[in-house]
């Protein structure tokens, strides 16, 4: 047992307020920790393909161990914590003399940008490697810890208008 694959602590903070009556802002962020994840990826690098930096230094009596006596994973193993700003988004609502002139009693027009970025990273690499985005998990592998080869969640922006006649 090298840890908790799941977050003991998350949440979210979401913070909107209007400007001038009809234009609206929003930022979202959401953050979980107390997890740790495996990378697949950094630890074959560190101990089977012995190709990353610190696998060459051999200066860490730790790190040399691990790669020689235990197997495989804890080369890999980190705090998978982060906080990252989920969606900002603006929205407008047209004034109610504009839409009428087209035949609505309402109109408003929205746009966000979603999985924006990192804001905080509990751990950021893994005996020197760099990680990317602690996020990349295989789907439907939420109780397991371990991922290798995926991609992060993409980046959206979306437009919206709605109406109403």
């Amino acid at each position: 047992y090298w840890g908790q694959p799941t977050p003991t602590w998350q949440g979210s903070v979401i913070n909107t307020f209007t400007v001038m009556r009809n234009l609206r802002l929003s930022a979202l962020v959401d953050f979980q920790g107390g997890m740790l994840y495996e990378d697949g990826e950094i630890q074959a690098g560190h101990q089977n393909f012995r190709n990353t930096a610190q696998s060459h230094r051999g200066d860490d009596p730790i790190f040399a161990a691990y790669q020689t006596l235990v197997p495989r994973a804890p080369l890999g193993f980190f705090d998978a914590g982060f906080a990252k700003l989920r969606e900002l988004a603006v929205s407008y609502t047209v004034p109610s003399a504009v839409v009428r002139r087209f035949g609505m009693q309402r109109a408003s027009i929205s746009g966000a940008w979603r999985n924006v970025g990192l804001v905080w990273q509990a751990q950021d690499q893994i005996w020197g490697t760099k990680l990317f985005d602690s996020e990349m998990r295989t789907p439907g592998s939420e109780l397991g810890s371990r991922y290798q080869t995926m991609i992060p969640p993409a980046s959206q922006v979306v437009f919206t208008l709605r109406t109403s006649f």
